[in-house]
């Protein structure tokens, strides 16, 4: 019984740590041979429905 307890309040205190994670990918889509960025490009994470547009010079943050 003691064993069951533990195991709930071990569950019950990780469960706002694996919710509370947070990231920011910030990045610019650029052209190899032309200066400046690409605006109105379409960055997604692969897999996901998760994405973003760059801005008119070409960054974007996700």
């Amino acid at each position: 019984m003691k064993k069951n307890i533990l195991l709930f309040l071990l569950f019950v205190c990780l469960i706002p740590i694996a919710y509370g994670q947070n990231i920011t990918i910030k990045g610019k889509v650029s052209v190899a041979d032309q200066q400046g960025g690409v605006p109105g490009a379409s960055v997604v994470v692969k897999g996901t429905t998760t994405g973003t547009s760059t801005d008119v010079e070409g960054n974007y943050s996700l």
